[in-house]
């Protein structure tokens, strides 16, 4: 009864949040094909397919895609110069498919470790690094990004304690 109780109270602030600020929410659903942020969004993911295929294994480089990116397209301006966002195809191309694997069965291991220590809350957050990853780079590239996606991966891998 208690957890409902909190489920409600947290499913009608989210609801009322959203009524208020609805004009925001709407205008993310609204997006065309044809937006900048889209088209260079799929030139980076072509890019970093093409940098898979050709160095399968080992990767361009940790930290050249953008390096790799420019010395392929140099009519670009400086400020469209960005990684892939997606950790998963950016980690891909640089480290190759072997980095990638490592990542992942690392990734795996820890998770599951943290479910089996019941770590619901750490989890949940962790989860949610991991979807975000899909749409942006910042938790493999800026440092903010970075501590805080170590600091989650640091806590899956704490011990529990009672004291």
């Amino acid at each position: 009864k208690k957890t409902l109780g909190l489920f409600s109270i947290v499913a009608i602030n989210a609801l009322i949040a959203v009524a208020w600020a609805w004009p925001e929410f709407s205008g993310r659903f609204n997006i065309s094909l044809q937006e900048q942020s889209v088209v260079l969004r799929q030139i980076y993911n072509q890019f970093a397919f093409l940098f898979i295929s050709e160095q399968p294994f080992l990767g361009v480089g940790q930290g050249n895609f953008v390096f790799r990116l420019r010395e392929m397209l140099d009519l670009m301006s400086p400020w469209i110069w960005q990684p892939v966002h997606n950790i998963y195809l950016l980690m891909a191309s640089e480290t190759g498919l072997i980095g990638l694997s490592v990542f992942l069965l690392f990734l795996f291991r820890l998770f599951k470790n943290a479910f089996g220590q019941r770590k619901t809350f750490i989890l949940l957050i962790g989860f949610s690094f991991l979807f975000i990853g899909m749409f942006d780079h910042f938790f493999w590239t800026l440092q903010q990004g970075q501590l805080a996606w170590w600091l989650v991966l640091g806590l899956l891998s704490g011990k529990l304690s009672a004291d």
